[in-house]
Parts: C-alpha cells; sequence; structure tokens
C-alpha cells in the first residue's frame, strides 16, 4: 500500500457486524473473563508469582513464575521463534526479538506475545576491565542471558494476552526492579533514561572519551549529567570522537 492511497471505511459492514453479534453471548464471554482475572488473583502468590513496582503505580505485574504457573492451568503449550537477532562477539552487542505462540491442547493457537533484550541495556552491560579470554567468556555469557531474557519476555507478553490478563498484570517486574536500582527510571537519573542509554551507545568503544567528557562535565556518573545540556554533551563526545578518528588514519 502507498503512502497516497486512502482506507475506506464502509459504516454499512461496520453496522451489520454489530448487529451480528450475539449480546448473550458477549456478556457471557465478559462474566467468564472476570471469574478468570477473579480466581488468578486469589491463587497467585504476590512476590512470587507478581509484584507491585516500587513508586510505579498499584498495577501488579507478573513474574515469570505466575506466567508459567497460569500456563498449567490453562493447559497451554508456548512455542517459541527467534524472529530476529543480531550477534557481535567482538564488540560484545547482542539483540534478540522472540515470539512466543500459546496453543491449546489441539493445537489451535490461543495468543502470541513478543519479547526484545539487547546487551545494550543497563541491566546486561559488563565491565571494561576484564582480559581478552574474559571478554570473549563474558560475550558467550552475555549473548545466553539476553536470549533468555527476550524469551521470558515474549511469554510473560503472550500469557497476559491468554483471558484478557492485560487489565490485572503489567509486564514483568523484574527488568524494572534492576532500572529502579540503578536509577534508569529518572527516580534517582537526573540525565534521564533515554539520554543515559545513547550515552552509553555513543561512548561504548571510547572508555577514554567517555571519561573525559565525564571530567569536563564535573560528574563522575552519567546519572549526574545536567538534562539541559545533553545537546552539549552529545556533540562533545562526537567532536571527540571525530578527533580520535582523524589522529588514527
Amino acid at each position: 500500500m502507498s503512502s497516497n492511497e486512502v482506507i475506506v471505511v464502509n459504516n454499512n459492514t461496520q453496522m451489520q457486524f454489530i448487529d451480528s453479534i450475539n449480546m448473550g453471548a458477549v456478556e457471557k464471554s465478559v462474566n467468564k473473563i472476570n471469574t478468570i482475572q477473579a480466581t488468578l488473583k486469589e491463587v497467585l502468590v504476590k512476590g512470587k508469582d507478581y509484584g507491585v513496582i516500587p513508586y510505579c503505580g498499584d498495577k501488579p505485574t507478573l513474574l515469570k513464575p505466575g506466567a508459567e504457573k497460569i500456563q498449567m492451568a490453562f493447559n497451554l503449550l508456548v512455542e517459541y521463534d527467534l524472529i530476529k537477532s543480531t550477534e557481535d562477539f567482538e564488540t560484545g552487542f547482542f539483540s534478540y526479538t522472540v515470539k512466543a505462540v500459546a496453543k491449546d491442547a489441539k493445537g489451535v493457537i490461543i495468543a502470541n506475545g513478543l519479547g526484545h533484550c539487547n546487551s545494550l541495556e543497563r541491566k546486561q552491560q559488563t565491565r571494561k576491565d576484564r582480559t581478552d579470554e574474559e571478554r570473549r567468556q563474558t560475550a558467550i555469557d552475555k549473548a545466553n542471558t539476553v536470549l533468555k531474557m527476550a524469551k521470558k519476555r515474549a511469554q510473560v507478553d503472550c500469557i497476559l494476552t491468554v483471558g484478557s490478563l492485560s487489565d490485572v498484570f503489567t509486564q514483568d517486574i523484574e527488568d524494572f526492579e534492576h532500572e529502579n536500582r540503578n536509577g534508569n527510571n529518572n527516580g534517582d537519573n537526573k540525565f534521564g533514561k533515554v539520554n543515559t542509554s545513547k550515552f552509553k551507545a555513543m561512548v561504548g568503544k571510547y572508555p577514554d572519551i567517555e571519561k573525559q567528557v565525564k571530567q569536563e562535565f564535573g560528574v563522575t556518573t552519567t546519572k549526574d549529567f545536567e538534562p539541559n545540556k545533553a545537546d552539549q554533551i552529545f556533540a562533545r563526545v562526537e567532536e571527540l570522537k571525530n578527533k580520535e578518528v582523524k589522529q588514527g588514519a
């Protein structure tokens, strides 16, 4: 479809669909969904199967054990498919997108979900002061960890779709707990999560430039940068990177 094409909505078709709906069946389905949601909230264990993220609202978040318990309760089989991946063992960058598909006992697809994880997430980053052998082994371990995280996120996303559980639960708390501890939820991260991620990506291969920029702007950690100086900080990083490239030419 080109960008100039216009989608025409047929109001008569919409009304025909609405008129064809069996309201009694709809009411019965809604009541069943509400019963399922209420039952699961009683069966699942807080702190083990689900939890609440501090300072992020009152809506509980579904954990992997809870997703597995719901999967077993519904007698579902979840299959996984790696739909996109990037692996660079030299730089240590890994990115995976996984699709989870839930099927019933007859093999009928009930729901699906997507999960993504990459090694630039602060939770997956590792120290730079390692030997070549340690970095090689770390890269292998990191690839496995990132892939497992993507798979877990896909599973939780898929299970949330079953029984309209997004009304009851939200995304996996384990990912956010680590971000809260490290200031990535903008709680004590003055620079902000987006700016922090961008800065880390820009200086990933240039630890000396990272150190110099922090010294010039009078901070010891990225989260202490002033957000209103973000453009200046990014421009300075690019300036130093270009200078280093010219010197190496």
